[in-house]
């Protein structure tokens, strides 16, 4: 199975995640994949590099609890928040993720705004609401997320595949490309 990847040096919008065999498997038996942004090399606050470093190493619980703290402090910290729901997704807590990809998708920053929603609609897809899922993937897809092999392949997103729904937003994607001038903002 396949773990995605989108690293800030990949331009987010419309470039395909790196694909790497390292995922996550957790004692329920579910594997999780998720979409992050990669953002070590460019903090210089302490406090952020030390949770980076946490998130690197795939530390999620030290991960989760310094972002926790990074998003008290700075509630308006849209990558500390997608970070914060990454690493709780990826220990499985989805129901507590949630709240912080929400948090992200309400970022000012598209990029992240985007992350978020499409992790929201991977943590509701994998909690069973479908309806929920594809209104936050249709929220992804509204502000320019076009990651292609994770909608195709993603397996969180596995039990939305049949429902007509799922093609209908692909497809609405598929025509309405994003601005590159957006893409890059």
């Amino acid at each position: 199975m396949k773990h995605w990847i989108c690293s800030a040096a990949l331009v987010l919008f419309g470039a395909a995640c790196a694909a790497t065999e390292d995922h996550e498997h957790h004692d329920d038996g579910e594997d999780v994949n998720l979409v992050y942004e990669d953002t070590s090399e460019t903090s210089t606050d302490p406090a952020i590099a030390e949770a980076d470093a946490h998130f690197q190493r795939g530390d999620w619980e030290m991960a989760a609890e310094a972002y926790a703290e990074i998003t008290s402090a700075d509630p308006n910290n849209g990558v500390a928040w997608h970070h914060l729901g990454y690493a709780l997704h990826a220990m499985g807590n989805l129901e507590e993720a949630l709240p912080a990809h929400i948090k992200a998708a309400n970022s000012s920053d598209r990029r992240i705004a985007g992350l978020g929603a499409y992790n929201a609609a991977c943590a509701h897809a994998l909690l069973g609401d479908k309806d929920k899922a594809l209104e936050w993937l249709g929220q992804s897809i509204e502000v320019g997320f076009r990651q292609w092999d994770a909608f195709r392949n993603d397996p969180d997103l596995d039990s939305l595949r049949t429902d007509p729904r799922f093609d209908e937003l692909l497809n609405w994607a598929h025509d309405n490309p994003v601005e590159e001038e957006a893409e890059l903002r």
